[in-house]
């Protein structure tokens, strides 16, 4: 049985192992080809599945970080809810004594002084009041857009495993290429014909 033995990549011959009537054995390398450029190739595919795989690593980071930060604004949107109850009580005290202060002012029992001071008392709780109110939507906005934020994060993270898994695939193809650049016997037996010469 003849067996025709050939390359599966072009390339330059740079070794030749055998001649003619050499007994080869299956696996045998009969020569091999100029592999630089392939080692080239494989190098700068090894560096892009590298970047790929830290690309990966930063938005898992970038993920870890968004969900702190969401606990975060739970965290003071909860404290800003209780400054809210807090400064709502303080609201209804103070609208008390003010209510109070104006009777008293009516029959002139009571101090300007002491009616101006309860009508500021009124007036600064309700500001807290209305700052905590305003606290709490902002941190509900902050914690909307950190939720988008790790959606958006989830989905980059989709392309990353994608590009990695393209990348790892154009790596073993180069690998294939690197391992096809040796030349083997498919079977045992004996040269009978040459058709390569060095270079």
């Amino acid at each position: 049985t003849t067996v025709i033995v050939g390359s599966q990549i072009s390339g330059q011959i740079v070794e030749i192992l055998v001649d003619y009537n050499s007994e080869v054995k299956t696996g045998q390398i009969l020569a091999r080809m100029n592999a630089d450029q392939i080692r080239a190739r494989l190098d700068g595919a090894r560096a892009d599945l590298a970047q790929a795989r830290a690309a990966r690593s930063v938005l898992d980071a970038q993920l870890e970080k968004s969900r702190a930060d969401a606990a975060r604004a739970a965290a003071v949107a909860d404290d800003m809810r209780a400054q809210l109850e807090k400064s709502t009580t303080q609201l209804t005290d103070a609208d008390k004594t003010l209510a109070r202060q104006n009777d008293l002012g009516a029959h002139g029992i009571v101090s300007v002084a002491a009616l101006q001071a309860a009508r500021t008392q009124r007036d600064t709780a309700k500001a807290q009041r209305d700052s905590a109110l305003a606290q709490i939507e902002s941190a509900k906005a902050q914690m909307a857009s950190l939720v988008a934020d790790q959606k958006m994060i989830a989905a980059q993270m989709l392309s990353a495993d994608a590009q990695m898994l393209q990348r790892g695939a154009f790596m073993r193809q180069i690998e294939v290429d690197l391992a096809n650049t040796d030349i083997r016997s498919p079977v045992d037996g004996v040269v009978v014909q040459r058709n390569v010469e060095l270079g």
